[in-house]
């Protein structure tokens, strides 16, 4: 896979994964077929997008595009991109950074998790 966000070489695999996870495919998954690799790749590709698709729109659509690029970064930013856990010092940072930033939790630009409850 390309190293660039820009630039990310999509194997059928990830494209898959990518149209089960960002659109609604024709059939949809019936297990947890949650990949860490394939997850860092949704986030590069859709980030990527946005940003693209930025500079064609409005003011009050650039600030929602804004918004979401901020929170898919944090949901990035937040998750140990190996086992895809969320690291409690990334988390308290992000939560530092929003506070610094002068936004409130409950706002656009908040922080995304993915929690994964396992049975034991």
């Amino acid at each position: 896979m390309g190293d660039s966000p820009d630039h990310v070489v999509l194997n059928p695999e990830a494209v898959t994964y990518l149209i089960n996870h960002v659109f609604l495919p024709p059939e949809v998954p019936q297990s947890d077929d949650f990949n860490p690799k394939l997850e860092s790749i949704i986030i590069k590709v859709v980030t990527a997008s946005l940003q693209k698709l930025l500079p064609s729109t409005n003011v009050r659509q650039q600030v929602t595009i804004a918004a979401a690029i901020a929170m898919i970064t944090n949901l990035s930013d937040v998750h140990d991109s190996a086992t895809s856990h969320v690291s409690e010092n990334k988390l308290r940072d992000a939560l530092v950074n929003l506070c610094r930033q002068g936004e409130h939790i409950t706002c656009p630009i908040s922080s995304p998790l993915r929690v994964h409850c396992a049975s034991h």
